[in-house]
């Protein structure tokens, strides 16, 4: 009877343990990310995959979306639901090394303001979209007494930007898959166009003010051609004999072998071309 009994209770104990290894991989296993539900924002032209039973709130607590795992974490008293933070804005940013200081700087500026000892761990470019169009960012902090950990993505498209935040108790951040979840959420948003290049402005800018220099160097050769040309004319005209100089010369020869015409000072073609040879270029 006691043999019987005892072959009845190990059964039982490996039933139930069966079950309960099959039911925690069930429960681990992850939905692909075609399978996962889409959040659409349409007017910013923005969409992401929300992890498989998280809830959803657009517009909360200043962000643009909030997608929160309402399985909770737990450190000593603290009780913490992991989440996901979606902030658009609008404007394009280039995505570089002058944009990642900014970012990192804008992190620690707004964090400042609400948790203690925020600092950032890593942060550098990624591949998202296409080839280094993203920026990477692991940051800690502290709420209260209790450890934090993030993992941020910044990327940008023709008119906006996008920071997704993911947020846990830092000895939660990578347990259960929790990490890895977030990643695919992250990985998955969209935002319509592409970053701009930082320095595709300038040159516009440039190319315009050469036009300008051009027009005006242009202008002032005109000027000056104007300017020589009617000097020229001048100078011509001061050469130009009349028709009736011969009759001229015809009645000084009447005049007489015995009269002769004083002739004081240099004549008045030479007076010109003195006056007028230093200003013709």
């Amino acid at each position: 009877m006691k043999t019987l009994i005892l072959t009845f209770l190990r059964t039982t104990f490996l039933g139930f343990t069966f079950l309960a290894m099959f039911k925690s991989k069930v429960v681990l296993a992850e939905p692909s990310v075609a399978d996962l539900p889409v959040v659409s924002i349409s007017d910013l032209s923005f969409s992401v995959k929300a992890p498989s039973g998280w809830k959803v709130r657009q517009n909360y607590r200043g962000k643009t979306l909030v997608l929160e795992d309402p399985m909770s974490s737990t450190f000593g008293d603290t009780v913490y639901n992991r989440n996901i933070t979606v902030a658009v804005q609008s404007g394009p940013k280039p995505i570089d090394a002058l944009e990642v200081e900014r970012v990192t700087l804008k992190l620690k500026e707004d964090y400042a303001k609400s948790v203690s000892e925020f600092q950032i761990i890593e942060s550098r470019i990624i591949d998202y979209r296409g080839k280094g169009d993203a920026i990477l960012v692991f940051s800690s902090f502290r709420a209260g007494k209790v450890p934090m950990r993030q993992m941020h993505i910044y990327t940008s498209g023709s008119e906006h930007t996008v920071l997704l935040s993911f947020t846990d108790i830092e000895d939660s951040f990578e347990a259960d898959g929790a990490l890895n979840k977030a990643w695919t959420t992250m990985m998955s948003a969209e935002i319509a166009g592409e970053a701009p290049h930082r320095y595709d402005g300038l040159m516009y800018s440039g190319t315009g003010l050469a036009l300008i220099v051009s027009a005006a160097f242009f202008s002032k050769q005109l000027r000056r051609r104007y300017q020589r040309d009617a000097l020229r004319a001048e100078e011509n005209a001061l050469f130009t004999f009349d028709e009736n100089e011969e009759d001229d010369d015809e009645f000084a020869m009447n005049i007489g072998a015995k009269t002769e015409v004083a002739r004081t000072g240099p004549e008045d073609w030479q007076i010109a071309e003195t006056r007028y040879a230093g200003q013709i270029a």
